[in-house]
């Protein structure tokens, strides 16, 4: 078996893209490429931290400029949260309805079972520059205000991923800002008219 293509910039918090050739199919085939095959993706990272990763179907793998509905790419994207040697292990399997199922399916073969590894740097971005990628990891934690990983710091931008330069401050002061309003009455409650 040949490894999948390791393409994008192998640097932490960067997008990682690893493309398989897999079975030739088009966006309206039968078996359907979105529904009858489910492609995972485990990554193990220096530390042995693992991360499963779904993937999808690619057609040509530049559809997003040739406009094609077919091909052969199978692809995942993953954003390594260390640098070091990566190593993945590719799922390939297929069967009705099989991508919303978390298990099951018979191996579809063509990649199934398909090793590989890649060797990530550390981000090259400034951590008090605007670009996140030089912060760490953004998630969501208290009141769901986006939040860098580690810290206190969040993000005042409605999407913590653009590359607009946003303000950052502390939780805390968020919380000062943050007002919530609440309904009257209970949701689903009939107003009253006026008199």
């Amino acid at each position: 078996m040949d490894a999948g293509q390791v393409s994008g910039e192998l640097k932490q918090w960067h997008a990682v893209v690893v493309t398989f050739d897999g079975p030739q199919s088009s966006e309206t085939a039968t078996p359907n490429p979105f529904v009858d095959y489910r492609l995972d993706v485990t990554f193990t990272g220096p530390s042995g931290q693992t991360y499963k990763v779904p993937g999808y179907y690619a057609a040509d793998g530049n559809a997003g400029e040739t406009g094609s509905t077919a091909g052969n790419k199978w692809r995942v994207k993953f954003c390594p949260d260390a640098a070091g040697t990566w190593r993945y292990t590719a799922s390939f399997v297929q069967g009705t309805k099989i991508a919303a199922q978390p298990t099951g399916g018979t191996s579809a073969g063509y990649f199934d079972g398909t090793t590989g590894s890649f060797v990530v740097a550390a981000t090259d971005k400034p951590a008090n520059g605007i670009d996140f990628r030089g912060k760490g990891q953004i998630g969501v934690r208290r009141r769901s205000l986006p939040q860098v990983s580690g810290t206190a710091a969040i993000s005042s931008s409605p999407d913590p991923t653009s590359p607009r330069p946003s303000s950052s401050t502390t939780i805390s002061t968020a919380r000062r800002r943050t007002s919530i309003t609440r309904p009257t009455s209970p949701i689903g409650a009939a107003a009253t008219p006026p008199g």
